[in-house]
């Protein structure tokens, strides 16, 4: 992402939005201090781009996106705050260390220790310089645009979905603009209003589900690595703390280690589409393959289109795209219990 300073204010040029100014001088602070600028370091899609360089997106572009997304959907500046710190403490490799939790199915580690990681970070100094109460800020679970349970659309699963999604081809930036220009906030809910949009962000949803969330070679990539973190703890080669420096920091001191597991490790996941696996019983695996089904199902405002009326918000008649075409609830299904689902396998070469 290039910058261009201008005097109390920065123009971000984002892959997904094209110019971002932002203005607010305390969003400008939070995002040149160490703890946002740890971001750029950080992998969204954590160790994809070690086998394929060209997956390249980080938790501080995509914060950045949040927080756009906020002010263009109206949220308040503490929502918009609140976007922008949302991913801090997210570990390297950001979802990798759920793997090595046991965590898989519910990936919410960083959010779990996120109020304390900032609490010790530089960040409640900077709010209140700008005479912001930063226990507001903290008190995320207020902000609706920022944050939905699945299946809903919210700000963060918004930016990381369409911004996933142009990273890894299965659209580009005019689809993505299209989407957001349907999008709207309805009394504490993202809405459609058109169902045939609704109905594309759905099948990209899926794809990126299927293809790129939580395929079978991305999922065993991911435990792996997390081995090769276990095994870097138990052997003192990192640290705890190393968990929240940058990716590349902590890959370089476990590949100079000369751990030979550890080295064979990096290699199959450097390589990962040329291992061979096989599914197996549970006894003699080498890995367990599970993830979250990350798949949406979104409103759509049917005022406008000939549907039976499900739901109502504030005078909006609204229906999920399931409750509109059955055969997305059955393919969603399908796909949730494969994804979710623990497989085990086995390494042969």
């Amino acid at each position: 992402m290039v910058t261009e300073k201008i005097i109390a204010r920065e123009t971000f040029i984002d892959r997904i939005y094209g110019e971002m100014e932002i203005t607010d001088p305390l969003a400008l602070e939070i995002i040149e201090s160490p703890t946002l600028q740890r971001l750029k370091h950080i992998q969204q899609m954590g160790t994809y781009n070690r086998a394929l360089p060209h997956i390249n997106t980080t938790r501080f572009e995509h914060s950045l996106g949040v927080y756009y997304l906020l002010g263009r959907f109206g949220a308040s500046r503490e929502e918009q705050i609140a976007g922008l710190l949302h991913d801090v403490s997210h570990t390297v490799f950001s979802h990798v260390m759920d793997h090595m939790i046991g965590d898989q199915l519910e990936q919410n580690h960083q959010d779990n220790i996120q109020h304390d990681f900032i609490l010790n970070s530089e960040i409640p100094r900077i709010i209140r310089r700008h005479h912001v109460d930063h226990e507001v800020i903290l008190d995320d679970e207020s902000y609706k645009l920022l944050d939905q349970k699945l299946p809903d659309l919210c700000a963060d699963r918004l930016d990381y979905g369409i911004r996933d999604s142009v990273v890894c081809g299965v659209t580009n930036p005019d689809q993505t603009a299209k989407f957001l220009d349907h999008l709207h906030f309805i009394d504490g809910k993202w809405v459609f209003d058109d169902v045939d949009v609704a109905r594309d962000y759905t099948e990209m949803s899926m794809k990126m589900a299927e293809r790129w969330w939580a395929p079978a070679w991305g999922v065993l990539q991911f435990k792996i690595m997390s081995e090769a973190l276990r095994l870097g703890l138990d052997s003192r080669i990192i640290t705890y703390f190393d968990l929240f420096s940058t990716d590349d920091e902590v890959w370089n001191k476990l590949q100079d280690s000369g751990h030979e597991k550890i080295g064979q490790y990096l290699a199959w996941i450097t390589n990962i589409h040329d291992i061979l696996f096989e599914i197996c019983e549970e006894e003699g695996a080498d890995f367990t393959l599970q993830s979250k089904y990350r798949g949406v199902d979104p409103l759509v405002d049917l005022n406008h289109h000939d549907h039976t009326v499900i739901d109502m918000y504030k005078h909006h008649f609204v229906a999920r795209i399931s409750q509109l075409f059955p055969d997305f609830k059955i393919k969603t299904e399908r796909l949730r219990q494969a994804i979710e689902t623990p497989h085990y396998v086995r390494i042969i070469a």
